[in-house]
């Protein structure tokens, strides 16, 4: 039985070929087709390039591209090209490719909201997709829907790393920029490894194709979209690894209802994680703490992985459990699928030391155990090179 598409909701063997990288098999389909379904689209306008792309998957991105009927630049119903996908998904090797293959006034087209592939991956802290496009000659300048530019984006939605990549290239920091962003000179190389934290966790969590067990919805508001008042919240069309935005539309948080399940906090906050956010659901008893989100990721393990103390302690005491539980936090153990990682090992694989130290104090986290290779959290630190 097929799986099922991650970005989309058709089983259409040449998007499934696409997005898990079988490129013998995809190459079969297209000689066999002469290339008549190479645009076929799932339904929200996702062609086989932007699976490909979303996913990294550089010799299947290569073969849709050799084809002549490939339509490269086919946008999706909210103006995604396949570059689009690539940046904000932070796929280095798509990007390096679709940047060849697009004419150089390609490379700045703009999505429903305006923004281009730089937009997007500055703000997603893709040091690499960024250094790519500019490589290519993506245009630094271009303004958004709210008349931001890529760098301003940047600076709101606190990627450093990203930022710094383009203080290299000898574009002036905006003048907007938080204080907290300037890099010192001592500091920058450092910043520029461990500002990847976010974008390589959750590039991981989606080529863990065991996880994607359910068709996604977006769990965004748009791409780096900001709050208007008379304007409509719509998902995006597409779901990327995180959401960027520095005023993210308010998330109204379903009605109590005995006869539906409570959404799950998971899917509601995305990084950088706004405290005040993060409070008003859990006290509204709305949400499911522990629940997971389209990757069987929960916000204990993303709150890890992110390094972010703060909201731990804020989580935990809502994740104390009743009955024969009671006094004991629920899902301190338990592990995200594809990799076999607790929170702890999510802290440990993303060098998040404080988050590390922090749950190594709580009482009922298992330090002993295994991830799906054998490895305890403290391995994966020593393996990763991480607390040296």
């Amino acid at each position: 039985m097929a799986s099922q598409i991650v970005l989309g909701l058709v089983d259409d063997s040449l998007h499934e070929c696409a997005q898990r990288g079988d490129a013998q098999k995809l190459a079969e389909l297209l000689e066999k087709s002469r290339g008549s379904s190479v645009n076929d689209v799932d339904s929200k306008g996702f062609t086989a390039l932007h699976h490909a792309s979303y996913f990294d998957e550089g010799e299947c991105v290569a073969l849709l591209l050799a084809c002549t009927a490939c339509d490269a630049l086919r946008p999706t119903k909210r103006g995604f090209t396949a570059l689009h996908v690539a940046s904000v998904a932070g796929s280095p090797r798509a990007a390096r490719l679709l940047t060849k293959h697009y004419q150089r006034e390609h490379l700045d087209l703009r999505n429903e909201w305006g923004e281009t592939a730089l937009h997007l991956a500055g703000g997603a802290g893709h040091v690499v997709v960024v250094q790519v496009l500019l490589d290519a000659a993506a245009s630094p300048w271009v303004e958004d829907r709210w008349n931001r530019t890529p760098m301003q984006v940047c600076s709101e939605h606190g990627s450093k790393a990203s930022l710094a990549v383009f203080e290299y290239r000898g574009f002036p920091l905006p003048k907007t920029m938080p204080a907290s962003f300037t890099l010192p000179a001592a500091q920058r190389g450092r910043q520029v490894q461990e500002s990847k934290l976010i974008a390589e966790f959750m590039e991981h969590l989606a080529l863990s194709r065991q996880a994607l067990s359910e068709p996604p919805h977006s769990v965004v508001q748009g791409i780096f979209k900001r709050s208007e008042a008379s304007e409509a919240i719509e998902p995006a069309d597409l779901l990327p690894p995180s959401s960027c935005s520095s005023a993210p539309p308010p998330l109204v948080a379903p009605a109590a209802d005995a006869s539906r399940s409570r959404r799950a906090l998971s899917k509601l906050v995305e990084y950088p994680g706004d405290p005040a956010q993060v409070r008003a659901l859990l006290c509204e008893g709305t949400v499911d703490p522990s629940g997971r989100d389209m990757f069987g990721v929960s916000a204990l393990m993303k709150f890890a992985a992110w390094d972010k103390v703060d909201l731990l302690e804020m989580l935990l005491p809502h994740l104390l459990g009743h009955g024969q539980q009671e006094g004991r936090y629920e899902g301190l153990n338990e592990t995200s699928p594809g990799d076999g990682f607790t929170a702890l090992h999510h802290a440990a694989n993303m060098g998040a030391r404080r988050a590390f130290d922090f749950l190594s104090s709580v009482v009922g986290v298992d330090k002993a155990l295994l991830d799906d290779r054998g490895r305890t959290a403290q391995d994966v630190a020593a393996e990763q090179g991480e607390f040296s």
